[in-house]
C-alpha cells in the first residue's frame, strides 16, 4: 500500500507539527517494511532531484553547458569531476580527483538544486561525508605517493566519475536517514526509544544497514 501511494506521487518529505517525516513515523511504529520502502524510494528521489528531473537551478544547468537539457545524475557528476580537476590541479600535475574534495563536490551538487526543493535531500555535512567514505568508498585503496624519499605521503583519490556519484549518493541518502525532527531525534533515535524487548530490533537493523 505504501509503495502504491508513493508511486502515485505522495510527498514523503512532509512533516507534522513536531517535525516528523514519514520515515520517523515508520521507525517509531516499528515497521521495517515501511522503513525499507521509504529508504528505497528516497534513493530514486535523490537521482531525480540531483539530475534535474525535478528542478535544477540555472547554475547546475550552466555547468552542463546545455541549459535546455535535463542531465542525468551521472552526467552532472562526471562534469563536476572534470571541472574540479581542471580548477584545482595544475596542468603540470597528474590530473586526478582527490578524495579530500568529495565534501566540496557534495556541496556543489546540493547548490545546483533549487532552494524550494532542497528539503527533499537535506544538506551534506563533513561528518556524513566522512562516514560515507569510511563505509561505502568504492575504491578505498586508490591513490598515489608524493614527496621525496623519507618524506612521502599517500594521497587518496577517486579513480572514476562513476565512483564519485556512488559516494555522493551514499552521502545524500545518509542525510535523509540522519534527518532530525523537532526534538532533535533521528529515525534511529525514535526506533531505539520505542524498542521494548526487541520489538523494534528489525526496524533498527534496517535503518543501520
Amino acid at each position: 500500500t505504501l509503495q502504491l501511494i508513493l508511486e502515485r506521487g505522495a510527498d514523503m518529505h512532509l512533516v507534522d507539527n513536531y517535525g516528523n517525516t514519514p520515515f520517523h513515523t515508520a521507525a517509531r511504529a516499528g515497521s521495517p517494511q515501511c522503513v525499507e520502502v521509504l529508504a528505497s524510494h528516497e534513493e530514486e528521489n535523490l537521482r531525480q532531484v540531483l539530475s534535474g528531473k525535478v528542478v535544477v537551478s540555472t547554475t547546475g544547468k550552466e555547468l552542463m553547458g546545455r541549459p535546455e537539457a535535463i542531465p542525468p545524475v551521472e552526467g552532472v557528476a562526471s562534469e563536476l569531476f572534470r571541472k574540479m580537476i581542471g580548477e584545482k590541479m595544475k596542468r603540470s600535475e597528474a590530473q586526478r580527483f582527490l578524495k579530500d574534495w568529495c565534501f566540496e563536490a557534495a556541496q556543489r551538487m546540493y547548490g545546483f538544486v533549487k532552494e524550494s526543493e532542497r528539503r527533499m535531500i537535506g544538506p551534506p555535512t563533513k561528518d556524513i561525508m566522512n562516514h560515507a567514505l569510511e563505509r561505502f568508498d568504492p575504491d578505498p585503496d586508490a591513490g598515489y605517493w608524493v614527496g621525496k624519499k623519507g618524506d612521502m605521503r599517500w594521497i587518496k583519490i577517486v579513480e572514476e566519475p562513476k565512483h564519485l556519484i556512488q559516494i555522493l549518493m551514499y552521502c545524500f541518502k545518509h542525510c535523509f536517514v540522519d534527518a532530525a525532527n523537532g526534538l532533535k531525534r533521528t529515525a534511529l533515535h525514535e526506533a531505539c526509544i520505542e524498542n521494548r524487548c526487541g520489538s523494534h530490533a528489525e526496524t533498527i537493523k534496517v535503518i543501520v544497514d
